[in-house]
């Protein structure tokens, strides 16, 4: 098996809907290797996404034990050393896991579905295998789409075969299934406009069959069976989004993409998308009236109720920090500077007393995140001699060479700091955020002035926000 450096943080799967409430319980040894600590990566909500980490140290004997609390069924990721495998939970699973370097053996309650994960990886067909062809836009769009057609009908051909004379939870088959379908539809509707983007041609000029056609009507796309998978409901949302643009276009009296949200979509998969667009707006320091009073008139499910009004009571949770000194999730958290020497971030903060700051919270890994250091690059330089400095917090772990290559990426050496714990940071937690780039303010008596701050491509919106700041 291929040894995993890097981890992305771009995708975690969120998984299922289950009435059930528990902790799924994992045993294990691990029998070679230095391995100091097994850990999952997680997510039990399919319309948050949000990502939750747990970690168990393996003790002298090699052996460890987690226990993970799972409202729903969750599929995630487990940590092995420098290896990583796909793993999925259910509330009542109970089983041991047999680690022998780069090969992970399941038995117990529960054990199948992951055993079944780990034969597919095998196979070479993990779902992470799909996004190959379209990170290296190398074929077109025809071949491409033949290519996905074939990977996404081999992988159910190797879950019959698994499963013939093997019991299979019904809800983890429905989950497959249906995320199998997403991600294949999922980069066929978005396949186009990568290809035309980085081999510089034009998208009108491309060659494209039938099954982007397909899948540019809304009627072929829509199936409440697949609110099982969060990549659907990501794919609903952004299918809304890139034909709302549409709409602008043609001067659509009203909001177009509410206009669609409530007209175009029915029953379960209406109630999902709206939730995950509340839920995204809350997150992004936004509440719109209109969709909300909408959305509590819908025959809702539990799990639906339950995310948008989390996501609510953390919005005004959020918005009454605006104006306060930092709270101790922000200063507790542990830094690394460059030569990684440790430092709280409250002490980060006493060298810029006085001073306006804005936070570039990033990935070298993440592309709009690269993207934005030009734009910010421009700003810093316009605003020269001001009170202001930006300082960049990476989520990734670092070394000498990546810092050089961070340096080289943000095009400046100074105010460089890793997050210690990564996405477990406290302040990313608290402030329930779970993607890069993500940027804040905090003003010059150290106060938290925004927590969704423009970002630098908006070049006169960021200047204008830290210039009003700086007076």
């Amino acid at each position: 098996m291929k040894r995993v450096i890097i981890i992305s943080a771009i995708l975690i799967h969120c998984l299922l809907v289950s009435s059930q409430v528990g902790t799924a319980i994992i045993k294990g040894k691990v029998h070679s290797g230095n391995v100091k600590s097994v850990k999952v990566r997680y997510s039990d909500n399919q319309i948050s996404q949000m990502i939750e980490y747990l970690e168990a140290p393996v003790d002298r004997l090699g052996q460890f034990e987690l226990k993970i609390p799972v409202s729903q069924a969750a599929k995630g990721m487990i940590f092995t050393g420098d290896f990583v495998h796909d793993i999925c939970l259910l509330p009542s699973d109970n089983f041991f896991v047999d680690i022998d370097g780069d090969t992970i053996k399941y038995k117990g309650k529960g054990a199948e579905k992951n055993n079944f994960l780990y034969f597919i990886e095998l196979k070479g067909h993990q779902d992470r295998m799909y996004f190959n062809e379209i990170n290296k836009c190398e074929l077109s769009p025809k071949e491409f789409a033949i290519k996905m057609a074939r990977f996404r009908d081999e992988r159910i051909v190797l879950f019959d075969e698994y499963f013939k004379s093997r019991p299979v939870e019904q809800l983890f088959k429905e989950y497959f299934l249906a995320e199998n379908s997403a991600i294949y539809v999922q980069l066929i509707m978005n396949y186009p406009e990568r290809y035309s983007y980085f081999n510089k041609v034009k998208k009108d000029s491309l060659e494209l069959s039938d099954e982007y056609r397909k899948y540019n009507l809304l009627k072929n796309v829509v199936d409440d069976k697949m609110v099982l998978s969060d990549t659907y409901v990501n794919n609903l949302r952004n299918f809304l989004f890139t034909k709302s643009t549409e709409l602008r276009k043609l001067n659509v009296k009203g909001d177009p993409f509410n206009i669609l949200m409530l007209d175009s979509l029915k029953g379960k998969t209406q109630q999902y998308v709206m939730a995950n667009w509340i839920y995204s707006d809350l997150s992004f320091d936004r509440l719109d009236t209109f969709i909300y009073d909408k959305f509590k008139k819908l025959d809702n499910d539990p799990l639906v109720i339950k995310t948008v009004d989390k996501a609510l009571e953390k919005y005004y949770q959020k918005r009454a920090l605006i104006g306060q000194p930092l709270n101790g999730n922000f200063i507790n958290t542990q830094l690394e500077d460059t030569a990684g020497n440790a430092i709280s971030f409250g002490k980060m903060m006493e060298k810029f007393k006085g001073k306006v700051v804005y936070l570039d919270i990033w990935g070298l890994a993440c592309g709009p995140c690269r993207g934005a250091m030009p734009y910010s690059k421009r700003v810093r330089e316009k605003l020269a001699g001001r009170p202001v400095e930006f300082v960049f917090l990476t989520i990734e772990g670092m070394d000498k060479k990546r810092w050089e290559e961070a340096f080289k990426v943000s095009l400046v050496k100074e105010n460089h700091y890793r997050l210690s714990e990564g996405w477990q940071a406290p302040f990313l937690k608290f402030m329930a955020i779970n993607w890069v780039p993500c940027y804040m303010i905090i003003d010059k008596e150290g106060k938290l002035a925004s927590y969704s701050a423009p970002n630098p491509f908006d070049e006169l919106g960021l200047e204008s926000e830290l210039v009003k700041l700086t007076k």
